[in-house]
């Protein structure tokens, strides 16, 4: 459960893109909501080098629980503070699960097309 394994190595790639697109979702939203704050702290990008935290990744790798950089929102500038700030909390996790979703279809379509090995079952999983 804790610790680096060797099999951690195929997860890299996933978890930085998960963790970029996670904290994009939050500054995408963000900015539709009405807050330019994301956009003018250089947040709204899907660049990893923005959103990751060393310390929040080092855990993420060790205890399986990590953090990202938080984007940072101003609620004042939001269009309907108390609905956008709900859109904006939520936008990271169904980022996420969108993710997931088209993860594991592409899971799928590997596997039909006779691409599967366990490699790419590693790194996709």
């Amino acid at each position: 459960m804790f610790g680096f394994g060797k099999d951690m190595i195929f997860c890299i790639p996933g978890l930085i893109l998960a963790l970029s697109v996670h904290e994009y979702a939050h500054a995408l939203a963000a900015v539709k909501c009405g807050d330019e704050s994301p956009r003018m702290m250089g947040r709204l990008t899907l660049n990893p080098i923005q959103h990751i935290d060393p310390w929040g990744l080092i855990a993420l790798f060790f205890f399986k629980f990590g953090w990202g950089r938080p984007v940072p929102i101003n609620p004042n500038n939001f269009n309907n503070p108390k609905r956008d700030e709900i859109v904006v909390s939520l936008a990271g996790p169904v980022a996420n699960l969108l993710l997931a979703i088209v993860t594991g279809l592409v899971l799928g379509i590997v596997y039909k097309a006779g691409m599967w090995t366990p490699v790419v079952n590693d790194i996709l999983y």
